[in-house]
């Protein structure tokens, strides 16, 4: 891609703030991008746990402990995330 295009996307890492703000900025700033350089459905969780840190990834190995994440949808995702 070239600096414009990137310059454009956001890889913004989640450390695991509780703010509901910071929460939602997130989701919607990794669904923006995920759109914009057409990451599949099936790949999207995938590319989202990519870019936790901290206290998310934290979180994130627990769900993965408790679900089979094979088979979870980024709407799966998106819900476990924002409770």
């Amino acid at each position: 891609m070239n600096g414009t295009t990137m310059d454009s996307l956001s890889y913004e890492l989640y450390m695991g703030e509780q703010d509901a703000e910071v929460v939602e900025r997130w989701i919607k700033k990794v669904e923006k991008t995920m759109i914009q350089i057409s990451i599949p459905e099936g790949l999207r969780v995938k590319y989202a746990t990519q870019l936790l840190s901290d206290r998310a990834m934290t979180w994130w190995e627990t769900v993965q402990l408790r679900r089979a994440i094979e088979t979870l949808t980024w709407s799966d995702f998106k819900t476990e995330f924002e409770s």
